[in-house]
């Protein structure tokens, strides 16, 4: 049987981070990504920084990372953030979430997390969209308008093949974890697809769907079926702690280092299913991984390049490579990509073109 690309990328014995390492340059490509990250300031100089020279907390960060006894079956009030929060709280303060329900989006994901296939998640979803649309908040109606829709049509696209429970089964156990994932091409295309003003909407729609995925993979429908508040609350974490770390890389390294998060939840997925472990582990183990990926310009730069698998997958979706400008990169300087920009006006505004 002939591996496929996320096969070849978390294809590895061990559970180290340094297998993480090594594995995100196999089943890649690498047509079409090195030069725009060149350009994002991933460049050469200083990126070997942390890892050569001081190997020791990497090679370690999977050894028993969230496995032990003590914690696992606690609740999940505690999992996914830490004690000080990143600005990201800041920035929905600003576009209007202290008006609105801060949790509408959550909570859209969240109810349809113990769905029993895709199809059922996307009738759930589809119907928290509408309910979205009654919110006044400026990034929920960027979420509804924007970055739903591209979602949906993802999600569409990734479904298994093969129709009913047995197949959504079968999708679960051997296309889960080895193909690409609707999150993995969302992911992808919100360097392309979203604004600056997006960005939110789009990190925290990445969130619910690492979320559906972790359930998905880790939760067979029977017991999504018996347990639907067990799904709902390991959905919630998990959504709550991708966002945080999504926001984090942003504002780092820009939109195009997102597909690095989703190669975090990928790989610490994998390790709870080959440990047998309590998925309530997934949104501490993330956390854990995910700051010590974000640290490292050299592993943002490997795992964020685009696979074959991806492509493809964004390809039947018709989500194609859009134009791309050159700007600076505050973070890492030199040159990197610039989105185009929205700028959305209330009236009555007098515009003058010279």
């Amino acid at each position: 049987m002939q591996p496929q690309p996320f096969e070849e990328e978390f294809s590895s014995q061990g559970d180290e981070m340094s297998d993480l390492l090594a594995e995100g340059e196999e089943g890649f490509e690498d047509e079409g990504m090195e030069d725009p990250f060149e350009g994002e300031g991933f460049e050469a100089e200083g990126m070997e920084e942390g890892f050569e020279e001081n190997p020791t907390p990497m090679e370690d960060s999977f050894e028993g990372e969230g496995f032990e006894a003590e914690g696992m079956e606690e609740g999940f009030e505690a999992e996914g953030f830490e004690e000080n929060p990143t600005p990201m709280e800041e920035g929905f303060e600003a576009e209007g979430f202290e008006m609105d329900n801060p949790n509408a989006l959550e909570d859209t994901f969240a109810d349809a997390m113990d769905a029993q296939d895709e199809d059922e998640f996307l009738r759930r979803l589809a119907a928290g969209a509408r309910r979205l649309a009654t919110v006044a908040g400026p990034t929920f109606q960027r979420i509804r308008r924007r970055a739903m829709p591209i979602a949906m049509r993802l999600i569409r696209q990734a479904a298994p093949r093969l129709g009913g429970i047995a197949g959504q089964e079968i999708g679960r156990t051997l296309g889960g974890l080895l193909r690409a994932d609707a999150m993995d091409a969302f992911a992808d295309a919100a360097g392309d697809y979203a604004s600056d003003e997006d960005m939110d909407a789009f990190n925290r729609v990445l969130g619910g769907l690492a979320a559906r995925h972790v359930v998905r993979s880790t939760m067979s429908p029977a017991r999504r079926r018996q347990s639907p508040q067990q799904a709902r609350a390991l959905g919630r974490a998990v959504g709550q702690m991708t966002t945080q770390l999504a926001s984090r890389i942003n504002q780092r390294y820009g939109p195009r280092a997102l597909p690095a998060v989703t190669r975090v939840v990928r790989q610490v997925t994998r390790l709870v299913r080959q440990q047998g472990a309590s998925p309530q582990a997934v949104p501490r183990m993330l956390r854990r991984i995910g700051t010590r990926v974000i640290s490292s310009p050299r592993v943002v730069r490997r795992l964020a390049r685009t696979s074959p698998a991806v492509r493809q997958l964004r390809a039947r979706a018709g989500l194609r490579r859009t134009g791309l400008r050159g700007r600076q990169n505050p973070m890492m300087g030199g040159p990197g990509l610039r989105r185009l920009r929205t700028v959305t006006l209330r009236g009555p505004v007098r515009i003058i073109v010279r």
